[in-house]
């Protein structure tokens, strides 16, 4: 996916992660949320609306993250992950607030948050930042799949005893 010049960052996170199933009211904004809580209504959101499947997601760069990620991680690990799951966090309480527009999770346990953006040089509270522009870039790609993969293995290694999430 090539950034288009006009175009802003709201639609090219809906091409790339779907419509968000709740569209955030900026004229009335919502109250604050620390980082859990916002995380915790957001997957909710995305669960409440049905047409997200979090195992297999919706759109093709979703889908190209999933797979390569879950490769990545039976590389690495020897094993293919019991669970891993993706959720589109765009538009927000999470992105508004956290500036997080996509969590995996794996296992139910260990999370790895995404930003996506086309600005150059932009300061990012994610754990990943993806530029859309530089998607074409199989190098990029594979780079950023890798990270995720990484990420997520690490946590787990770190924090083998974590308790799972109910969602």
């Amino acid at each position: 996916m090539l950034h288009r010049e006009g175009e802003d960052g709201k639609s090219i996170e809906v091409e790339l992660l779907g419509l968000p199933p709740v569209a955030l009211d900026m004229q009335n904004p919502p109250r604050y949320m620390k980082w859990w809580d916002a995380l915790i209504e957001a997957i909710e959101a995305v669960q409440g609306v049905g047409i997200w499947t979090p195992s297999r997601p919706n759109t093709d760069l979703a889908r190209t993250l999933h797979s390569g990620v879950k490769s990545v991680i039976q590389t690495l690990s020897g094993q293919k992950p019991r669970e891993l799951m993706f959720f589109p966090t765009n538009d927000s309480v999470f992105d508004l607030y956290h500036g997080v527009d996509a969590v995996f999770i794996l296992d139910r346990t260990w999370i790895v948050t995404i930003d996506i953006s086309v600005r150059p040089g932009k300061k990012y509270k994610a754990d990943v930042l993806i530029n859309p522009s530089l998607l074409i870039d199989d190098d990029y790609l594979h780079e950023k799949v890798s990270g995720i993969a990484k990420r997520l293995l690490r946590k787990k290694r770190r924090r083998p005893d974590l308790q799972p999430l109910s969602i």
